[in-house]
């Protein structure tokens, strides 16, 4: 019951889903009906669980499935916030779409779905979770089942989703069966004095590979820029914000458990040295691999490859409460920055064009107004980790925390890789400034519908966040 009351908003919105889904197939014919509907719960579980926080405390409760701290709070805000105003961003989407009753549905499940797997430490219930949002990306990413690219990428992910399932819930099983425990930390806390101690570090380490592939880390990056270039642009951000964020946030919780309860299991050594490779090897192909990208999903696909290994550097040094801000500043600023990014284009770009080629990007330019090609010029900015803007800072703190910690090479591919970066970063920024200089942009304001003017004001809101936050740091460190 006491887990009832603390995940109530998402089991709410999770249920209300259903229920609209049902009601509206049945009684429900009007599309912007249905879009109220959808959109009055997104908006109230959000409320509830802002007026309703639980009762939580800097101590973590190890003995609850569920880790019950202030800062999986704030992300869970950040989760069910970030997914009201997705809904809203798709207004033009779901009153041309027939089939947005059930689009609807599977982001009303997916996104809290996500939430509750990132407050997580209970490896069989993040399996089933996992897998419900499984097959919700393999409909959501071949939902234009007339493209030939949506079929191609749903089936991808579907084949290699599958592979990277098996994995994790056969490191399930080694650690059931090692320590008779689903909750991670009571079977770390038996393993300790078992003689079963190999099966569960195969266990773990496979758990770790399969998340490593859920977050698109190199060498389980594969599949990942052939799975973002052909998902329709309203699923983009669900795979490159919302899940990042999520396995991201499950791993780093089974990270710190393991580091602070793991006693003698294993040598943190060996630990380290799987995300050592993981994150250089990110770092390096990521980079490489974006110079000759032609296409802004490809690009950005292959750019979360790399801020993710720069992100796992901190699993590859040794631990201290420094890495664990840091971790959630970093996720939390790259979630922003690309969650903005779709926003500015989900107002001149059509839904249903798959490919969006980057030479076509300053002709999209040229109809907007200054907000929009203000706040494209601040994300990408932030995205390559230019100054003045928050993903400047967060590589930077990153990157001293690296040379801190005597991790010289470590250091030495990160600086070279960013430098690297900023050239393919520069194909994105340099059409904003040539439609700046050239002063060519004719967009208005007062044409635009309410939800484009709403959209513009976020947009407005997240560049001075990115902005303003350069200058105090404690804006973006704020989680731990």
């Amino acid at each position: 019951m006491e887990l009832y009351k603390v995940f109530f908003p998402e089991l709410f919105l999770a249920t209300s889903s259903f229920i609209l889904l049902l009601i509206n197939s049945l009684f429900i014919k009007n599309k912007a009906f249905r879009y109220i509907s959808f959109l009055f719960i997104f908006i109230l579980s959000f409320i509830f669980l802002l007026l309703y926080p639980p009762n939580f405390s800097n101590q973590i409760d190890f003995s609850s499935h569920f880790l019950n701290l202030k800062v999986h709070y704030l992300f869970r805000l950040i989760f069910l916030f970030l997914g009201m105003l997705l809904y809203i961003s798709l207004y033009k989407f779901f009153l041309n779409e027939k089939y947005m009753n059930e689009f609807s549905f599977f982001l009303g499940t997916t996104i809290p779905f996500l939430s509750l797997i990132s407050s997580s430490q209970n490896i069989f219930l993040a399996f089933i979770l996992m897998e419900a949002i499984s097959f919700s990306f393999y409909l959501l990413i071949s939902f234009y089942k007339r493209e030939i690219l949506c079929l191609e990428s749903g089936l991808k992910y579907y084949i290699l989703g599958t592979i990277s399932s098996i994995f994790f819930f056969i490191g399930l099983f080694l650690i059931y069966y090692s320590s008779l425990e689903i909750n991670f930390y009571h079977g770390l806390t038996k393993i300790i004095y078992s003689k079963k101690a190999t099966y569960f570090f195969l266990g773990l380490i496979l758990i770790f590979s399969s998340l490593a592939f859920k977050l698109g880390a190199s060498p389980f990056h594969f599949w990942l820029p052939e799975v973002y270039q052909g998902s329709p642009l309203p699923v983009f951000p669900i795979l490159i914000a919302f899940s990042k964020l999520s396995f991201a946030l499950f791993l780093s919780n089974l990270i710190l458990i393991f580091l602070y309860n793991g006693g003698g299991l294993i040598t943190k050594e060996i630990f380290y040295n799987f995300f050592y490779i993981v994150s250089i090897l990110s770092m390096i192909v990521g980079n490489l691999f974006a110079l000759k990208q032609k296409e802004l999903k490809r690009l950005l696909a292959y750019s979360s490859i790399s801020h993710i290994g720069y992100l796992l550097t901190l699993f590859s040094i040794p631990w201290s409460n420094e890495n664990l801000k840091l971790f959630y500043g970093y996720i939390f600023i790259y979630v922003l920055t690309n969650f903005g990014i779709f926003l500015a284009i989900s107002i001149f770009i059509n839904f249903k064009d798959i490919k969006i080629p980057i030479e076509t990007f300053k002709d999209h330019l040229k109809s907007q107004n200054f907000l929009i090609l203000f706040s494209l010029l601040i994300f990408f900015f932030s995205l390559a980790g230019l100054p003045p803007t928050a993903g400047f800072i967060t590589k930077f703190f990153l990157l001293l925390e690296i040379v801190k910690k005597g991790s010289y090479l470590l250091a030495f591919i990160f600086l070279l890789t960013s430098i690297l970066s900023i050239y393919y970063y520069f194909r994105l920024i340099n059409p904003v400034l040539t439609v700046f200089r050239e002063g060519v942009y004719e967009g208005g304001y007062m044409k635009r519908e309410f939800n484009e003017i709403f959209i513009m004001i976020i947009l407005l809101g997240l560049s001075f966040y990115l902005l303003l936050s350069t200058f105090k740091p404690v804006l973006i460190f704020f989680f731990a």
